[in-house]
């Protein structure tokens, strides 16, 4: 899906345009203007839908308020990737159940196995990101009950939480009560002992 995604930007008229011309305070306008989808089709192919269309916050809100999330299925929007092997996949970008929104990253289908190796490994985690929603898409799709994590294993760090409860969350990760950690890079730490 992103790379899908990454052609359909580059064929975009604004961006064959900027790639055409020679004046680099022309060409610094487009790049800095274009750079933002880039970066949001590199986190996650869903950060690029408009924000009616991220079922998966309404989800993801409703599933920490302990409720069902709603039905909202729609068969429209449907992609269809090939992923090398012998079959291609069809992917609805409106499915976006925990596994949906898996499947449609590479980087989180690689953070899901690694966070399952270290979990076997009983090692403990953290996992940082530039972006709140990231993080948070993150816990809505790999650290649910679902993929076997048990509610309040997985703990977040970002500009929103109180100094307070930051402590209090480290004190749990240092006793074990946590799995892991996902922290956005505007919080500060220091890493002072690596036998946490």
């Amino acid at each position: 899906m992103q790379l899908r995604m990454y052609r359909q930007f580059i064929a975009k008229k604004q961006i064959q345009h900027a790639l055409r011309l020679d004046d680099k305070e022309e060409i610094m306008k487009h790049v800095f203007s274009q750079m933002h989808i880039l970066k949001k089709i590199c986190y996650h192919p869903l950060m690029n839908l408009p924000e009616e269309k991220q079922q998966w916050k309404k989800d993801y809100s409703a599933q920490k308020r302990g409720e069902e999330p709603e039905d909202y299925r729609r068969k429209s929007n449907v992609f269809l990737e090939d992923d090398g092997a012998d079959e291609t996949k069809e992917i609805n970008i409106y499915d976006q159940e925990p596994d949906d929104v898996i499947e449609l990253s590479n980087k989180f289908k690689l953070i899901k196995e690694m966070v399952q190796g270290w979990r076997r490994l009983k090692k403990k985690f953290l996992v940082f990101a530039f972006s709140k929603v990231v993080l948070k898409l993150l816990d809505y799709s790999i650290f649910n009950e679902d993929e076997g994590f048990a509610i309040g294993s997985v703990a977040m760090i970002n500009g929103d939480v109180k100094q307070d409860d930051r402590t209090k969350i480290l004190e749990k990760f240092s006793k074990g009560e946590l799995d892991g950690i996902l922290i956005t890079k505007g919080v500060l730490f220091v890493l002072y002992d690596s036998d946490l």
